[in-house]
């Protein structure tokens, strides 16, 4: 009788072993389609495409038909985004509508990051307005902005695949978007919670990968990038200028490095200006795509007509950039 115990009590083992719940979470596997290779486009400022060489019917065009050689396989983009500056003409609903038909010839879901070029036409009166009465005077146009996106904020975040997509409003300027908030704003906020949910899906293996976008480009990092960026912009049509534009991105930088490794965030995208340069800023890759129809910058400095296929892979993003020519 005392032979036979160990044999029954190893095979009892065997089974809970098998049959009990793992207490690990499970390995994802890099071989299912959320882990697969794959792509998305970004791309700003289509502003004045309608009415001058009209490249931007033709970005929605190659965007719609063409596939990326990836390894061993084609890969075409899986969604859009557009990261503000939609027309020539300042904000309204019209505008909005005619971006809306524009985007029509697109067969894939688009995301949408809010412009200057997305406000009321600026009035350039004495005294200059202060940040918050221009914010209380496009309270009704940000309105019909949501409602005609969708939105119950004009700053949202998604998840595609292992990707996580946050799109920031600093179309002010700041990232104050109601009259009265404070230069620590309830977006930021928000911001802290949402990439604080993100690092949790890290952990889970859901998510790999988290971009940021919005309109202006931060600040530039130092005196050989020079960009139109925040500081410029703010400098130009507020009384509180440059310093205000600052210290709301000093304060977003402070929550990117917070989540930095955590919420692994890969990469910020900005627009506005009307170019395609990359570069670092406090060892964050920077990507500003501007040339999707607007005014350009001299093409010695990047301002060629373009958009960009971000191709995300297990190790990271990686970028093209595709020059557009307009049609003859």
């Amino acid at each position: 009788m005392r032979k036979n115990k160990i044999p029954i009590v190893f095979t009892v083992l065997l089974a809970l072993f098998f049959f009990s719940p793992s207490p690990f979470p499970p390995i994802p596997s890099f071989c299912s389609p959320a882990f697969a290779d794959w792509a998305f486009v970004v791309l700003g400022d289509s502003r004045e495409d309608f009415q001058r060489d009209h490249v931007f019917p033709q970005m929605l065009q190659e965007i719609n038909e063409t596939a990326y050689k990836v390894k061993d396989r084609e890969v075409r983009p899986e969604f859009l985004l557009h990261l503000g500056d939609f027309e020539l003409r300042w904000g309204t609903r019209e505008s909005l509508e005619r971006f809306q038909e524009r985007m029509k010839g697109l067969h894939l879901k688009y995301f949408v990051a809010k412009g200057n070029h997305e406000l009321i036409e600026p009035h350039y009166t004495l005294p200059i307005p202060s940040i918050h009465e221009v914010l209380k005077a496009n309270q009704d146009l940000v309105e019909e902005y949501k409602s005609f996106f969708g939105l119950k904020k004009t700053y949202f975040s998604f998840d595609h695949r292992d990707l996580h997509g946050v799109i920031l409003d600093n179309s002010f300027g700041t990232f104050q978007v109601r009259p009265g908030e404070d230069i620590r704003s309830p977006q930021l906020l928000w911001l802290q919670k949402d990439l604080e949910e993100t690092a949790r899906k890290v952990e889970t293996g859901v998510i790999r990968h988290t971009i940021l976008c919005a309109h202006f480009p931060l600040p530039a990092p130092s005196s050989k990038i020079t960009t139109h960026d925040m500081a410029e912009y703010t400098s130009l049509r507020y009384p509180e200028g440059k310093n205000l534009a600052k210290e709301s991105a000093k304060n977003l930088w402070e929550i990117l490095e917070r989540y930095r490794h955590r919420s692994r965030i890969r990469g910020l995208y900005f627009a506005h200006d009307h170019r395609y340069v990359s570069y670092r800023q406090n060892e964050f890759p920077v990507t500003i795509t501007g040339g999707a129809g607007a005014i350009l910058m001299p093409e010695e400095r990047g301002g060629f007509y373009h958009y960009v296929v971000v191709v995300v892979t297990e190790q990271g993003l990686k970028e093209r950039i595709i020059k557009v020519y307009p049609p003859k």
